[in-house]
């Protein structure tokens, strides 16, 4: 049962039942399932996820590691998917110090495709090493069919390894 401050939860354990009444000021279900439900809705147009590997190029005399993003649409369905901006993360930035702004377009019927995002460490102090949950999840700002959506890109382990191992070697942290 529920009501708009709460509701009752059943907990059976060891051949006992008890009910409790339990309320969530902050909506965290409910906060959960509205970010769910936006990520299967990009979903059900193009898989979005990351590059296992990370590019390291040469940009004026300075290496800088590139971030791929793989977009995989789905090929069936009529959804428009545009990827207007991918935040940084406490770990990772752009090599521009701001967001960066793919403004890809893309149909569930398209042909898969790629971006490649420049990134630098966003800080080099030890704590960012020490206390990195979130730092390989990137918030992305999108438009689907018109609406704006956000969604959180996270990197695979493998993934997430690369892009630390290059934070680690570009703040000259072994």
């Amino acid at each position: 049962g529920s009501d708009a401050t709460g509701g009752t939860l059943e907990v059976r354990y060891a051949g006992h039942s008890t009910t409790l009444w339990v309320s969530d000021e902050t909506d965290v279900p409910g906060r959960y399932l509205a970010a769910r439900c936006q990520e299967l809705a990009v979903a059900s147009v193009a898989r979005l996820a990351w590059s296992d590997r990370v590019r390291v190029v040469t940009r004026d005399g300075e290496e800088v590691g590139v971030l791929r993003l793989l977009v995989r649409p789905t090929g069936r369905g009529e959804g428009v998917l545009r990827i207007e901006t991918i935040s940084g993360t406490p770990m990772i930035s752009t090599a521009g110090g701001e967001v960066w702004r793919p403004g890809l377009t893309v149909r569930s019927t398209d042909r898969p495709s790629q971006v490649d995002l420049e990134m630098q460490p966003a800080r080099c102090d030890d704590h960012v090493f020490m206390e990195g949950g979130g730092s390989t999840a990137f918030k992305a700002s999108l438009t689907l069919d018109g609406r704006p959506a956000t969604v959180l890109l996270r990197m695979s382990g493998p993934g997430a390894a690369a892009a630390i191992a290059y934070i680690r070697d570009a703040c000259g942290k072994q």
